[in-house]
């Protein structure tokens, strides 16, 4: 994931120092959090996901798990339904057909 902010009035300068700094760190790819600033300072450092001090927070809705779980049987449901429409509508227009040729 890659978060990009700025704050300040030098928004455009902010944004260019931070895009500068990882285009610089692409070649390394030793560290995952990047902190620069206008003047060209940045600060590189590595937070690994088994540090004591970071906390990952479940943030999927009711939702968003319902659907995870079961999006490929509402897919297929829906599939379903729109044959089975298809067909009927066109048994009709056959029966129509017939009754029309008659």
């Amino acid at each position: 994931m890659l978060v990009i902010t700025a704050t300040g009035k030098n928004l455009a300068n902010a944004f260019l120092a931070a895009s500068k700094s990882i285009t610089e760190q692409l070649s390394t790819l030793s560290s995952n959090v990047a902190i620069s600033d206008v003047n060209s300072n940045k600060y590189l450092f590595n937070i690994s996901k088994s540090s004591e001090n970071l906390e990952y927070i479940d943030t999927k809705s009711v939702l968003t798990r319902f659907w995870e779980s079961y999006n490929l049987y509402i897919l297929l449901g829906m599939l379903v339904l729109i044959l089975l429409s298809f067909l009927y509508v066109r048994a009709k227009v056959q029966k129509s057909t017939d009754i029309f040729s008659e």
